[in-house]
């Protein structure tokens, strides 16, 4: 009854970190809904909206909270994380070693 969002607050409380990746066009998972969750969250923004790019091609913005980050894929929906096949794996292990997400 209640998905998957549960799970966000009970890893929230005990200090993991996050990341919810998404494109920003998604018809299934939208933006506007992904906000409206968060604000519910009453998470703190760490570092607002960034524009993320590598190799210098514009993907997407990230927006930092405490122990979680949103990351959109802009102009793609569901299937975003399988269209960059470099630059989703590189954030993501960027993510887990703690480097920087931006360059």
């Amino acid at each position: 009854m209640e998905a998957s969002a549960f799970i966000y607050d009970v890893l929230y409380k005990h200090g993991y970190k996050m990341m919810h990746l998404m494109g920003d066009t998604d018809g299934i998972l939208s933006l506007t809904g992904a906000w409206k969750w968060i604000r519910d969250r009453k998470f703190k923004v760490s570092k607002p909206w960034t524009p993320w790019s590598q190799d210098g091609n514009f993907i997407g913005f990230i927006k930092e909270y405490t122990h979680f980050t949103l990351v959109t894929v802009h102009g793609q929906g569901h299937s975003a994380l399988h269209k960059f096949t470099d630059e989703v794996p590189n954030l993501i292990n960027r993510f887990i070693s703690d480097q920087p997400l931006t360059e």
